[in-house]
């Protein structure tokens, strides 16, 4: 593996992002050595409030469970101490790591090591997989496994094994003799297209290092099991490309450069970073209306049975959604909730997938992600008191259940005009409303990039 250690952690957690308050319920991680397992650490932790029941089901963790776990601050503690100075490793590491430093935070702790992604890894080395998925990459390369899922230890074990086997495909398909860490963090980085070049080169370098300190003699001069390809007249076998993924927003705004439309663009861009294929459509473009209560969706062997029957602009997206791989939608808060353009399209987004079972079921075909971004001129504490999260939560649980997880992010007191002295408006003041988009909002701006950088990741 190279001489270092690392510690591969997994967490699980009230929601998606520390940002909203989210806490750690559980942590699990292995400690690998020399390309084994010498070392773990799992406990329980008790968040101080209870979980929701999609968590419960999720995990398999209970608030009955939670109830005796030590608190999160005592836990941290500990698990501080046993990842030491070792490098970090997580299966959709991005996730984990917020989790960590926030966690840390708390207890007035900071992380000093490095990261690396055993998820981002696997897109390099296996391109040709199904999914980079924990499960599907244990199921595509046989790994051993409890079948245990969505639990700290098990996720942790499984993608400690995961890391194990790609360190050994990396010496026995590139003959490379060790595989530092940096060289990890590097393929996690690379685009798909540079992978086969960089990791010649660092094979060569390798080559050339063991050449140079060996004595000069042709018999211990270092050896390769195999030629290189140009020597032996064989050509290296052509991976197959995976397909990129398709993502797409939705701006439920009338303004095509403003605010919301903003941070999907950003969303977009979070997400195209990570190789996606993006489109955004704006809904005040098109010609539709909401739902016409018809329950052509809904009859029993009918050609339109989970899908909206209606004919009209709104079509062709609903089409394009349902092919897609993620979404997100965007909308500013009018009243006390999204605009009127948002509200209908919700309804022929949603209402098509419900199944009227009990318990309430989902028609949509697949699993994927999807995320609303909201913004308004209010301030978090007056959100809160205006009981705007009573919808905002809705949205978040229906796209959930409908489409298989889904997140929010919420951009408070955003800047409303360009040039505030020609209208009447009195609310606050605006050149502190000005001062604010230009040093919070351009943190709106990168939280949605990384969540468009989410978007892509797959789910558990």
């Amino acid at each position: 593996m190279g001489n270092y250690s690392i510690v591969v952690l997994d967490f699980e957690t009230t929601g998606l992002s520390p940002d909203y308050g989210d806490r750690v319920i559980e942590v699990g991680a292995v400690l690998i050595q020399d390309n084994e397992i010498v070392d773990r650490f799992q406990s329980l932790m008790n968040p101080g409030k209870r979980i929701s029941s999609f968590i419960e089901n999720y995990t398999g963790i209970t608030n009955e469970m939670l109830k005796s776990a030590p608190p999160v601050a005592e836990v941290m503690e500990r698990f501080a101490s046993f990842i030491s100075q070792h490098h970090l490793v997580a299966h959709n590491a991005s996730f984990d790591r917020r989790f960590l430093d926030s966690e840390l935070r708390r207890i007035n702790l900071q992380r000093s090591q490095e990261f690396a992604c055993s998820m981002l890894v696997s897109r390099r080395l296996y391109p040709e997989a199904p999914s980079h998925s924990l499960e599907s990459l244990v199921n595509y390369k046989k790994l051993k496994t409890t079948g245990v899922y969505h639990r700290a230890l098990a996720d942790a074990e499984m993608t400690g094994h995961l890391w194990i086997g790609m360190i050994n495909d990396l010496k026995s398909s590139f003959q490379i003799d060790a595989v530092p860490f940096s060289v990890m963090q590097s393929l996690s980085k690379i685009s798909k297209a540079a992978t086969a070049g960089f990791l010649k080169r660092v094979a060569e370098e390798q080559l050339s290092q063991a050449i140079s300190s060996a004595p000069r003699t042709s018999a211990s001069r270092p050896r390769r099991n195999e030629a290189p390809a140009a020597e032996t007249g064989q050509q290296p076998t052509a991976r197959k490309e995976s397909k990129a993924m398709k993502v797409i927003a939705i701006n439920g705004s009338p303004r095509k450069k403003w605010n919301t439309a903003t941070l999907l663009e950003k969303a977009l861009a979070g997400a195209k970073s990570s190789g996606a294929e993006v489109e955004i459509v704006h809904l005040y473009d098109l010609n539709f209306k909401g739902c016409q209560s018809c329950f052509a969706c809904k009859l029993k062997n009918g050609a339109s049975y989970g899908t909206c029957a209606m004919n009209d602009d709104l079509t062709p997206l609903l089409e394009k959604i349902a092919a897609a791989d993620a979404f997100v939608l965007g909308s500013p808060i009018y009243f006390g909730t999204v605009t009127g353009e948002m509200r209908s399209f919700m309804e022929r987004l949603f209402f098509p997938y419900l199944a009227y079972t009990r318990p309430p079921t989902t028609l949509f075909k697949k699993k994927i992600r999807a995320a609303f971004i909201y913004t308004m001129n209010v301030s978090e504490e007056m959100m809160a008191q205006n009981n705007y999260p009573v919808h905002i939560n809705l949205n978040e649980a229906v796209l959930a259940r409908t489409f298989g997880a889904a997140e929010t992010l919420c951009s408070f007191e955003t800047l409303q005009f360009e040039d505030y002295d020609k209208v009447v408006f009195s609310y606050c003041d605006p050149h502190e409303r000005k001062k604010r988009h230009e040093t919070v909002f351009p943190d709106d701006c990168r939280k949605a990039f990384e969540l468009g950088e989410r978007l892509v990741q797959p789910l558990p």
